[in-house]
Formats: C-alpha cells, structure tokens, sequence
C-alpha cells in the first residue's frame, strides 16, 4: 500500500526514539507509565544493542519498501516483528 513508506518512518523514528527514553532509566514501580523491568539497567549494554538492532531493522525495512520488492518487505517485516518481540519479551513486565 501507499501508506507502508510513512510507517516505515515512524517505525525509524520510534526506534530513535526510545532508546533516549530509556537512558533516562525509567523503572517499573517507579513510574507507573511504564513496563519497563528494572534489569533493563543491570546490563543497559545488552538493551541498546537490541534496541540499535530494532533501528538498523527498521531501517532495513524502510529501504526494502522503497526498493519496491515485495519478497525483500515481507522479509524486514518479519525481522522488525522478531526484533520487537524479542525486546519486549525480555525487557518488559507484563
């Protein structure tokens, strides 16, 4: 669809974007807007190399869709969808 370029953006832009929110170490329990396991800070080296991963993912998929193939966009989608989940799954309370 048209739109996938403009999510693709967002997606970019979100990744960026939350890696800088967390180096504010927001912390479950301290700050009930948050999911965010505290061991997220026992080793932040291993989260930001998850969340860099997210971004270039993102990044990929960006350049997948304006490449127009459409093998190569269901690809970095999966790859975006791994990553997340991968994230989320060890770093956030449920």
């Amino acid at each position: 669809p048209a739109d996938l370029p403009a999510h693709a953006d967002g997606l970019v832009a979100a990744t960026a974007m939350s890696l800088k929110t967390f180096g504010n170490k927001v912390v479950a329990g301290q700050d009930e807007k948050t999911t965010a396991k505290p061991e997220i800070w026992d080793d932040f080296g291993h989260f930001t190399d998850s969340m860099h991963k997210a971004e270039t993912e993102t990044k990929a998929l960006k350049a997948a869709i304006e490449s127009g193939d459409r093998a190569a966009i269901a690809d970095k989608i999966s790859a975006v969808a791994n990553s997340c989940k991968s994230c989320h799954d060890s770093s956030r309370s449920k």
